[in-house]
Order: structure tokens, then sequence, then C-alpha cells
């Protein structure tokens, strides 16, 4: 195989494998919640990403420099530009809290109430049934 085919699909995978250690920064703020999420968008992605680049840019002929490009560009993109982009994503995610907050206000202020009715509900319902027990109702002493 020709080495500028070669370098040139090294390259192709460390740009893609940068634009994921990126990705994983600009995701890095929902782990404290949704962690699950987060971790199962970037593994797709990164799956994707992978997927593209073996047979899109390899045509097919995926070799371990390539991996080793892919995974290096993700180091690379997550150590360097994905740090000094973190604040930014941090504001952006917390700007679409807030954003999701206000429209979501009377959702869950509406469940709040719903859920505060059935908490008086259950509780007293639980409370009389310790005089409509079966084991009450079904006694058959004599005194």
């Amino acid at each position: 195989m020709n080495p500028q085919v070669q370098a040139v699909r090294f390259a192709a995978s460390l740009l893609i494998g940068l634009g994921l250690g990126v990705f994983y920064c600009f995701l890095r703020p929902l782990r404290p919640k949704l962690t699950a999420l987060a971790d199962g968008i970037f593994v797709v992605s990164a799956l994707i990403g992978w997927i593209y680049a073996a047979f899109y840019f390899c045509r097919g002929d995926l070799r371990m420099g390539y991996t080793f490009g892919f995974f290096l560009g993700m180091g690379i993109g997550w150590q360097t530009l994905g740090l000094w982009l973190s604040p930014v994503f941090f504001a952006f995610w917390r700007f679409v809290r807030k954003i999701l907050g206000f429209l979501l206000f009377p959702l869950t202020f509406v469940l709040k109430k719903i859920i505060k009715c059935a908490k008086f509900f259950f509780a007293s319902v639980t409370s009389a049934s310790r005089y409509f027990s079966p084991s009450r109702l079904f006694s058959f002493n004599e005194s």
C-alpha cells in the first residue's frame, strides 16, 4: 500500500478521534445525574465514528495503526480542545437546564400536587387497614 494513502487514512482516523474526544467533553457535564444516558450516547457515537472510519476512509482495510490513530485522536481531543472548551460546555448545559426547568415548571407543579395528594390518600388507607385487616375481620374468638 502506498505510504501517502496510509498517512491520509491515519490522519482521517486521528481527526475522527479528535472530534469524539471533544464530543466526550461536551457530554461530560451530564455525568453526575445522567451518567447512563451520556455514556450511551458516547459509546454509540464512537461506534458510528469507528465504523465510518473503517468503511469510508479505510475502504474496509482497517489496520491497528488506524485504530491507534482513532484512540490517540480521542485522547488528544479530550486533553486539549475538550478541556479548553469545557467551561463553554458547562455553560451550555446549565442554560439548557434552566430553559427546560422554565418550560416544564407547570408540569412539575401539577405532579408535586398529585404526589402530595397520593401520599395523603395512601397514608390514610394504610392507617385504616390495621382496623380492617383480614385477621380482625375473620377471627372466630368467642369472647
